[in-house]
């Protein structure tokens, strides 16, 4: 269940940074779904 709450929080993070026309908070918005996804996989092991 945690391979699928991670996939749903790193395509939600892309979308959201697709649909964002300026290039600064779409970058933001990738950063941190990154962030937010190691910290799920380091919180899981």
């Amino acid at each position: 269940m945690k391979a699928l709450g991670l996939l749903a929080l790193i395509a939600g993070a892309l979308q959201l940074s697709r649909v964002l026309a300026d290039p600064k908070p779409a970058d933001e918005v990738l950063e941190q779904g990154i962030h937010n996804a190691t910290a799920l996989m380091r919180a899981a092991s």
